[in-house]
């Protein structure tokens, strides 16, 4: 458990932490709260009341009247708009021509959608461009090009597919559009492609190295003998360079070390043969090493290993080894100690902490402690704890983990228990004295006791009394004054209120109220006003506060009225004049029809005509009924006549168009036949009938018309080369059988047209069909040297192959038997046809050699086996007769213990240098190891260890003792503090406490705080449990004694309100603050109401309910209506400001305008009609007024347009025109218009010029006047395009002239004139007849002959102006061997010799030289090499001798490895040093699976050898290296972190431990699958302190709650940030002056700026002390040589020390 001191500690870094946590209060936004127990945001509740149907939202907890609609996946609902809407905007430019945007589907859509038979073609319709388009791209790979038609890429029309096909073999490319070979094949590197041909031909000239010859077929050189059909016998392998089957390349090196060795070799084997050896039953002897090895290598189980020479397995060591201590047993199989059967460990691992104990075979703790204080040691969680029988400690108080004693949570207070309280160590409260307590009831009734008073005191509170003042003494409230001592009047005394008030029950009728000053009820103010309006007939009512009538409302009938003004039942809008057909009805105050008879169907009765009419869906069509249909009223449609007529030819009668017909519009013909509509059916027209004859072999075709063949055309067309035949409607050969019939047994083929082999075989290759012999032939077959002969390949070779005798072959050039690899053998062996091989001249009398010397068939002589080696080891020597390295003088008995090494040839330790434990040595003289010359004094306090030859201390049992915090000092064999050097960081009222190892108060400063307070470790004092809250709520107050916050001010509360301590403020009573829609809470009354009241006007009623004034439905008389707005009766359709307009009157009742003057008796003059809505008479409709022409007036009665009489009298060549009303022309204006710019004038009709384009006084000069165009023109002949050159005709002038850009100059200079046509200066002498001389041409600028180069000659020539070239000297200076060449006009060499490459001919000193990039360089060679000017490189100045592998690199003058391969296996690098691949990774120490060994070849752990397994079992690499039974069980799940191996039939770690192992301390838990720690801590220093599995130590928790800077680190026993550098032991102010002090932050002694004045003086902070304000600043400081400056009085003065 943790101490008291850590728990406080704890308490404050909680305190720290909730202080800086943010406010719950401003987590959430608006119109939420923090809610503990949900820990999120939520609704108010006063945010949470709504109306009924209301919508709740929970985000922004606001309510919605709209109702959510479920919107397609392209909207998006809009609360707002309570609508769905488009989640994109519409297009800002539109959708485009043809398109419309379609909120629906929030995109733009077709306005025309796509035609009822869909697109032609592949095209497909597409949306957005409206239109057919085709779905691919129209990029089509060149020559193609694109078909908008069929969506397609084709071949262009110039690059079709010729009429006739392709010539064969060729065949046409749709892609590439030509001609090409049906398939290119891939001919090898033999052969190349012919396109001319479409076939592979050969490279090769057809000329053969050797003994082979050329085969056309193959196309390359071959054996003239094949390889045996059965192929060689192994391991033989056929030599293609040598055409006979021999031992492969790859084992001549193996060959000649067998020859060297001594060993026979074989070359029908290709194996090296060894004497014969004598090995016992269970051995076999080796070939390979020629010596007797086991036959049998076993794979031993467990910890075994496999003898050599037992041939069995055996455990390794002696009888020592093999001795375990109890429990653990020895297993033979695995080699090892290991624990007994029934003492395994459990299958589900040991109960965590506890660890396996493999030597103790038992789960055991891995660390066990003491226990102290009353605690007992617990197995199984390894740790100390309380007695779990312990009993439970009583309400208040908790166990301590520290002195498993009860005591109190709370401890007492530190000032003591406030008077008159004292302290109860058995409640763990603060209680009143035993002389004060009091006995339930005894307070009397209104009062109880008061345990934190230890008084009486009253039960309710005076918060309650409202306006009435608290009696503490009879515990009620009274009011203060009292009743009036006159009394109320006609008032009632209300006690709870304290003042006289009208008696709550009076009750006043509305809508009279209560008067306060009477007590009575009377009308109000405003309704006394109308009093005094009301007359007769009505009278003034005060009980209802109304002026209405004396007598009871009679009931009215039908749609009559109550007038309230009248007092009498009357229409609305009086009687009515109701016209001839209708009569005034007063009970429904409506006009109604004198007559009312019944229609006959479909007619209905028209009220408002009083007659029967057609129904308005069934009225006369407006342009009349279709076809010859007509109108009947009665039936109220269109019909045909009757009677009707009889049709004939199959036509029908059609009541649409009363007329026989054939009854379809649109008939559907074939598309060369036309429709009979006399016979109303389709028949093919004249001239296109089916002839009179027939159509012989054809068919006639009725929806053609025509003669066809049927069936036509073959789709395909005719096969083979049959054409077809239009007349006979066949397929036909144009060429005939052959008279005599076929050739070669042939037979002509109709599809062919020609004579066809009967069958063509298969020919199996090289051989090819031949259509002439029909039969398989060799292509250019080769001629055969005997005895070969041409065989089925193609190609020559044996006619019969022999079978020979080992270790001859068959050589196919001679068809016979023989050797293959005959050779010249070296002396002194000789060759054998028989053994094909140099065998020794004796081999059949072969000596018998001595033992141990063995016969050698490379010298034939006896020679040891193995031979001498270059180099004995050690010191041994070679002994000829034993052929062996051995010791001369071999020994039996050494001195000292010592044994006789044959390596050495000496005597020696037996086991070697062995490695000493502990710091011992080893002495090669005993053989054993030693603490040698060590000083063994070690005093009182210690004793000396043989073992680790140091001293160590006595005291061994108090240094187990020491635990953490403590430390053992092992130089003072004391008991220490870990930290004690902390003790220096102790913050005041802070001590160290030696016995806890930490800082802590003093035993004078500890103290029981209150309930309501904790102790503070750090400050030693209480202080509050919940931090004060910061902000604090307005209107409240923290109060430091109580720890609460609490009202500022405390107010009395009026009327129903009472003072409520949470809010700080007058509140209401528990009462319902609900109110409905238009009514407010008004907190001072504490009930619902209406802010404010307003006067309503006529008809409408007050409501407090609603908070307005309401309007209630009434019946209306007539067509009227009932207006809520007004609450009044009104026309539908009456608008304010509404009018009938002139001559007409409104009719309230029928709520119409009715005409003032009614229709003429006699009706409308002319063909006028009565208009009933303009009260007047019209023209009907289809004769409407309209704009008359000409001079013609609107006649009214006649409604129609005509001239006014009488008509004017006109002019000779006028005429009076009855259309415009006037005199004109006749003829009139031209239809076209006058011509030209002329106008028509009226006066003389005809066409004149304008008075502004009127012809000229002088007549145009020299121009001509065009009466048409009324204008000035020039004189016809001379036409624009007349003008010569470049010159353009000018209107204006009347000529042509040069262009504006062309004009003529001043002047063109001697050489130029000018010219009139060209627009230009021409040169007045033209170039020469011949032309110019050579290399010169014509300047059309200096008018002459120029050169046509400029004059820039090379260095060394001279520029002609003649000849217009450059001319060479005759002599010229040249340098070294060159001389002068005037035909190149350049120094040249007098001859050139032919360069070795890569060495090149130089011009300048006319020898071989090296290239400018491979001259030599400029600093010289590198070191060791040097300059090769005949190679121009440079090379290696000496060649170094490498040792194998290794070779010489010239590139580096040294030596490289010349095994290194180019590619590197994977996790593998290569040692330049060793010339071989090493791993990456540093080789595994120990292997995880048991039996697997590191192997450095592969970088990886595995087994030494693999063994076959019997049936039943497998090797399993992971048990040990050994067979096991095969597993038959299935995956029953592993769980978290493993998963399971079928070979090892368990659930394995899914993770490999650690390539180099989990490092020291550490373990590999196959349980946990993971590293473990060896052993764990107890971690307890402090409250932050924790076991970390990562580092197998004690860590802080809080490490991360601290920034620490470069001057600071963690200390892990206080989990404190903790200063690297101490404080000075003198202190900052002694080390570095008076205003330094030390900053326990920056951990550094830093300077205090110090903020007093001294007077004449600052502070500065550069030298952290203060400096006198009037110090000079120059140097020197004082002007007189004999002063100095003095910093201590600010002056100068004169220096008596001071030498100057």
């Amino acid at each position: 458990m943790k101490t008291l001191s850590s728990l406080l500690l704890v308490l404050a870094v909680n305190v720290l932490l909730i202080q800086a946590s943010p406010d719950p209060d401003n987590r959430c936004p608006a119109r939420k709260y923090w809610n503990e127990r949900k820990q999120a945001c939520v609704c108010k509740r006063e945010n949470r009341c709504y109306p009924i149907g209301a919508i709740f939202d929970p985000e922004s907890c606001t309510f919605s009247m709209c109702q959510s609609k479920g919107c397609s996946a392209k909207q998006i609902f809009n609360k707002d708009k309570c609508a769905c809407e488009c989640r994109n905007d519409q297009p800002k430019d539109g959708c485009g021509a043809g398109r419309y945007w379609c909120n629906q589907d929030c995109s733009c859509k077709c306005s025309t959608p796509m035609s009822a038979g869909g697109c032609s073609g592949s095209q497909i319709w597409c949306e957005k461009s409206c239109a057919c388009v085709c779905p691919n791209a129209d990029k089509c790979t060149a020559p193609q090009v694109w078909n908008k038609d069929t969506c397609c890429c084709g071949c262009p029309v110039n690059m079709q597919e010729p009429a006739d096909g392709c010539t064969k073999p060729l065949i046409w490319d749709k892609v590439d559009c030509r001609c090409e070979c049906p398939l290119k094949k891939d001919c090898g590197k033999n052969r190349d492609w012919s396109d001319s041909s479409c076939s592979c031909e050969c490279k090769g000239d057809g000329k053969c190295q050797g003994s082979k010859i050329w085969c056309k077929n193959n196309c390359r050189c071959i054996c003239p003998t094949a390889e045996p059909a059965g192929g060689c016998s192994a391991p033989l392998k056929w030599d293609d360079d040598k055409c006979s089957c021999a031992c492969p390349a790859k084992m001549e090196e193996k060959k000649e070390k067998c020859v060297e060795s001594g060993k026979i070799w074989n070359p029908n084997t290709c194996e090296c043969g060894c004497a014969q050896l004598n090995c016992p039953d269970n051995k076999k002897a080796n070939k390979e090493t020629c010596q007797c090895e086991c036959k049998e290598v076993k794979k031993c189980n467990g910890g075994q290993v496999f003898c050599k020479d037992s041939c069995s397995c055996v455990c390794p060591g002696g009888d020592k080894d093999k001795t375990c201590t109890a429990p653990q047993v020895y297993d033979g199989v695995a080699c090892s100690c290991s624990c007994p059967v029934n003492m395994q460990k459990p299958a589900d691992g040991c109960p965590r902490p506890q660890k396996w104990d493999k030597e103790e075979c038992r789960c055991e703790c891995p660390v066990k402690h003491d226990c102290k204080n009353g605690k007992v040691w617990d197995e199984t969680i390894c740790q100390c704890i309380c007695p779990r029988d312990a009993p439970v400690c009583t309400a208040g108080k908790e166990r301590c983990g520290e002195s498993c004693e009860c005591k109190c949570i709370n401890r007492e207070p530190k000032e003591g228990c406030a008077k008159p309280l004292v302290w109860n160590e058995n409640t763990c409260k603060c209680v009143c004295p035993a002389d004060k307590q009091m006995s339930p009831g005894g307070c009397g009734s209104g009062k109880s006791f008061n345990k934190l008073t230890c008084q009486c005191e009253c039960d309710q509170s005076a918060s309650k009394c409202g306006l009435k003042r608290w009696n503490a003494d009879t515990c009620k409230c009274e009011c203060q004054p009292g009743m009036p001592p006159e009394g109320c009047g006609k008032q009632t005394w209300i006690s709870d209120k304290c003042k006289c008030e009208c008696s709550p029950t009076i009750t006043c009728q509305a809508p009279q109220i209560l008067d306060l000053n009477t007590c009575e009820c009377k009308c109000p103010v405003n309704m006394l006003a109308q009093k005094e309006k009301c007359k007769s007939p009505r009278q003034w009512t005060d009980s209802k506060c109304l002026c209405e009538c004396s007598t009871t409302p009679a009931t009215c009938e039908g749609k009559q009225t109550w007038c309230g003004e009248a007092c009498q039942c009357i229409c609305p809008g009086g009687d009515k004049n109701c016209g001839n057909k209708k009569f005034f009805d007063k009970p429904s105050c409506e006009c109604k029809c004198k007559n009312n008879p019944t229609c006959t169907s479909p007619q209905v009765w028209d009220a408002d005509d009083c007659e029967c009419k057609c129904p308005k869906d069934k009225q006369k069509p407006q342009g009349g009924c279709d076809g010859g249909q007509k109108w009947n009223d009665r039936v109220c449609s269109c019909g045909c006549p009757v009677p009707r007529p009889d049709c004939t030819n199959g036509q029908i009668y059609n009541i649409n168009t009363c007329a026989c017909g054939c009854g379809i519009d649109k008939p559907s013909c074939p598309k060369q036949q036309i429709y009979n509509w006399k016979t109303c059916d389709c028949e093919c027209p004249n001239g296109m009938k089916e002839p009179v004859g027939g159509c012989g072999a054809k068919t006639w075709l009725d929806d053609e018309c025509q003669c066809d063949c049927v069936p036509g055309k073959p789709k395909g067309g005719c096969t083979g080369a049959q054409k077809w035949c239009d007349k006979t409607c066949k397929c036909k050969c144009e060429k005939e059988m052959p008279t005599g019939g076929c050739e070669n047994n042939k037979k002509w083929c109709d599809e062919t047209c020609d004579c066809v082999c009967p069958q063509k075989n298969t020919c199996i290759a090289p051989k090819v069909w031949d259509a002439k012999t029909c039969s398989c032939i060799c292509v250019n077959p080769p001629k055969c040297n005997s005895p070969q002969v041409l065989k089925d390949t193609c190609c020559c070779g044996c006619q019969n192959v022999k079978s020979c005798k080992a270790p001859q072959k068959f050589i196919e050039n001679i068809c016979d038997c023989a050797c293959p690899n005959k050779k010249q053998c070296k002396a002194p062996l000789v060759w054998s046809d028989e053994f094909c091989d140099c065998v020794c001249p004796n081999s059949a009398s072969m000596k018998t050699c001595l033992s141990p010397k063995e016969w050698n068939k490379v010298t034939c002589t006896c020679d040891c086996n193995p031979p001498k080696p270059d180099c004995c080891p050690g010191t041994q020597k070679w002994m000829d007769d034993k052929c062996k390295c051995g010791c001369p003088n071999a020994q039996t008995d050494c001195a000292g213990g010592k044994k006789f090494n044959d390596f050495t040839c000496s005597c020696g330790c037996p086991s070697g240098k062995l490695d000493c434990t502990g710091n011992t040595k080893w002495s090669a003289e005993t053989c054993t190891c030693g603490c040698g010359d060590v000083n063994r004094n070690c005093g009182n306090l210690k004793n000396f260890n043989d073992n680790l030859c140091q001293c160590e201390c006595k005291n061994k049992q108090e240094m187990a003792n020491c635990k953490s915090p403590r430390t053992w000092n092992y130089d003072t064999c004391k008991c220490v503090c870990k930290n004690a050097d902390d003790s220096d960081d102790c913050v005041k009222p802070q001590i160290w406490l030696d016995d806890q190892c930490k800082c802590g108060c003093p035993a004078s400063a500890q103290m029981t705080c209150p309930a309501n307070k904790r102790f503070i470790e750090k400050s030693c004092s209480c202080e509050c449990k919940s931090p004060m809250p910061s902000p604090i709520p307005q209107g409240k107050k923290w109060n430091e004694d109580k720890c609460v916050v609490e009202c500022a001010n405390v107010k009395t509360c009026e009327g129903p309100q009472r003072w409520c301590d949470n809010q700080c403020k007058c509140i209401c009573p528990q009462v319902n603050t609900k109110c409905s829609d238009k009514q407010k809470f008004i907190e001072s009354k504490c009930e619902c109401g209406c802010e404010t009241q307003t006067q309503c006007k006529d008809g409408f009623r007050w409501s407090n309910l609603e908070c307005g004034c309401l309007c209630d439905d009434k019946k209306c008389p007539g067509k009227q209506v009932f207006d809520k707005n007004t609450c009044q009766c009104k026309c539908p359709n009456q608008k304010p400001g509404d009018t009938c307009g002139n001559g007409k009157d409104f009719c309230p009742l029928d709520c119409s305008c009715k005409c003032k003057n009614p229709k003429p008796a006699n009706g409308c003059t002319g063909v006028q009609e009565w208009n009933e809505e303009k009260c007047q008479c019209e023209c009907p409709k289809d004769k409407p007024k309209k704009q008359c022409p000409g001079g013609q007036d609107w006649n009214n009665h006649q409604c129609q347009c005509g001239c006014p009489t009488p008509a004017p009298t006109c002019s000779n060549n006028q005429k009076y025109s009855n259309v415009s009303c006037s005199c004109g022309c006749n003829p009139g204006k031209p239809k076209n218009g006058c011509p030209g710019n002329q106008i028509w004038c009226d006066n003389t009709c005809r066409c004149v010029c304008p008075k502004n384009m009127e012809k000229p006084a002088d007549n145009c000069k020299t121009k001509w006047w065009n009466d048409e165009m009324c204008q000035c023109v020039c004189k016809p002949g001379c036409p624009e395009g007349g003008c010569k050159g470049v010159m353009k005709w000018n209107a204006n002038t009347c000529s042509c002239e040069c262009p504006a850009d062309k004009a003529k100059p001043a002047s063109c200079g001697d050489k130029k004139s000018w010219n009139d046509d060209s627009c230009s200066c021409q040169c007045k002498s033209k170039m020469p007849c011949g032309g110019c001389p050579p290399n010169q041409q014509w300047n059309e600028k200096d008018c002459e002959c120029k050169c046509s180069a400029t004059g820039n000659c090379p260095a060394g020539q001279t520029w002609n102006s003649q000849t217009c070239q450059c001319s060479c000297p005759a002599t010229g200076k040249c340098t070294g061997a060159q001389v002068w060449c005037s035909k190149a006009c350049k120094c040249v060499c007098p001859a050139q010799k032919k360069c070795d490459s890569p060495k090149t001919w130089d011009e300048n000193s006319c020898s071989c030289q090296c290239p400018k990039n491979m001259r030599p360089p400029t600093g010289g060679c590198n070191a060791g090499r040097t300059w090769d000017d005949a190679t121009c490189s440079e090379k290696c100045a000496a060649t170094p001798k490498c040792d194998s592998p290794k070779v010489f690199d010239p590139t580096t003058c040294g030596c490289k490895c010349g095994n290194k391969p180019n590619k590197l296996d994977a996790g593998r690098t290569w040692d330049e040093q060793k010339c071989k691949m090493t791993c990456d990774l540093p080789a595994i120490p120990c292997c995880h699976y048991e039996g697997q060994v590191y192997d450095s070849n592969t970088c990886k752990c595995g087994c030494p050898k693999e063994e076959t397994c019997k049936q039943g079992f497998s090797f399993s690499p992971k048990s040990g290296c050994k067979c096991i039974l095969e597993c038959n069980k299935k995956d029953p799940g592993c769980g978290a972190k493993k998963i399971w191996c079928q070979e090892t039939c368990k659930c394995e770690c899914a993770s490999e431990p650690p390539r180099m192992g989990c490092g020291p301390n550490r373990y590999w838990d196959k349980e946990d699958c993971a590293c473990q720690c060896l052993k764990t801590k107890v971690c307890t220093d402090s409250d932050f302190s924790f076991f970390s599995h990562d580092t197998c130590d004690c860590e802080c928790s809080n490490a991360k709650d601290f920034i620490l800077n470069c001057n600071q680190k963690l200390n892990k026993v206080s989990c404190q940030p903790q200063c690297i550098q101490r404080p000075p032991p003198e202190g900052c102010a002694e080390k570095f002056g008076e205003f330094f002090s030390w900053d326990p932050k920056a951990c550094e002694c830093k300077c205090i700026e110090q903020k007093t004045t001294v007077k004449g003086r600052v502070f500065d902070k550069a030298t952290c002390n203060f400096k006198c304000t009037n110090e000079p600043k120059t140097n020197p400081k004082c002007a007189n040589t004999a002063e100095s400056w003095d910093s201590q009085i600010c002056a100068c003065k004169v220096c008596s020390t001071c030498k100057h």
